[in-house]
């Protein structure tokens, strides 16, 4: 497991306990410890070695222990302007990828556009053709009951027809289904 501590620049004092009466905390707090405080912990798991590894890299890359010597004023400056490089690098980094990802999400703006004007135009032509189908259905069921009427005319008018003329094969005319 890979783990890397931030540690503040500033030592930092534990204070002694408030209670003045309390004698036994005396001794241990005559001269407080000086230690550094962790700001941040970050642990990354092996089992995700792919999702931290390039940021973990990154910060390993751009983190400078702390020096064993105190360093005068010529070199904290010469570190901050150090720090301050490596910042702008960083930001920079991280302007390119934000450009690249925006650039990425325009794109795809640009294709859920089409698409949306496809599927648009795709369910007018639905509609359409569903009032056409309607239509249709309405116009089939008036030529079929005309039809219907036609063959009920038609039977009428056979009986009408003289005896000797039903035999003739011109007396009916094709319109007659049975």
């Amino acid at each position: 497991m890979t783990k890397t501590t931030f540690v503040c620049c500033n030592e930092v004092e534990t204070p002694p306990p408030k209670a003045a009466a309390d004698k036994k905390f005396e001794g241990e707090w005559s001269e407080p410890p000086r230690r550094r405080q962790p700001l941040i912990d970050i642990e990354a798991p092996e089992t995700q070695a792919h999702a931290g590894d390039d940021s973990l890299q990154a910060l390993e890359q751009y983190s400078d222990p702390l020096p064993s010597e105190p360093l005068g004023m010529a070199g904290r400056g010469e570190r901050l302007n150090e720090c301050i490089r490596q910042l702008e690098e960083m930001a920079n980094g991280f302007k390119e990828k934000v450009n690249d990802l925006s650039e990425g999400f325009e794109a795809l703006r640009a294709e859920i556009d089409d698409q949306l004007l496809k599927f648009n135009g795709l369910e007018q032509d639905y509609a359409m053709a569903m009032e056409c189908v309607k239509e249709e259905k309405e116009t089939v069921q008036h030529y079929g009951g005309l039809l219907a009427n036609t063959e009920r005319q038609v039977k009428l008018l056979s009986y009408y027809v003289p005896e000797e003329h039903r035999g003739v094969d011109g007396a009916f005319s094709q319109a007659r289904p049975w």
